[in-house]
């Protein structure tokens, strides 16, 4: 009975922060490259720099998009992007996020 008295109210305590949504951090996205840091300013210099491969000369427009994507970049979409990083394409949700950022920026192209 005394197992009893002890094991019902430690039970409501371990369950009360699940029930509350207290635990919801561990599952919300992270964005690694929101906050300013080395890491989003090497994020930034790389992807301007891809772009204007592709784009020359349309800087705005390239930083806008990076400035964009790193932002938006979550660390799920960074981990299936190392996964097929040889291959040519892009995974889904990062071509939609490239899509965003190209309809997001476009008023910078001249």
């Amino acid at each position: 009975m005394q197992k009893l008295l002890i094991a019902l109210p430690l039970a409501m305590v371990l369950t009360t922060p699940a029930q509350a949504g207290w635990f919801d951090f561990l599952k919300a996205e992270k964005y690694p490259y929101r906050e300013p840091g080395t890491a989003r300013t090497d994020v930034l210099k790389y992807l301007t720099k891809d772009c204007l491969q592709h784009e020359p000369g349309e800087y705005d427009f390239c930083y806008c998009k990076a400035e964009f994507i790193a932002t938006n970049l979550t660390t799920k979409v960074e981990e299936e992007l190392k996964v097929v990083r040889d291959r040519p394409t892009n995974t889904p949700a990062y071509g939609a996020l490239i899509d965003e950022a190209n309809a997001k920026c476009s008023k910078w192209i001249q």
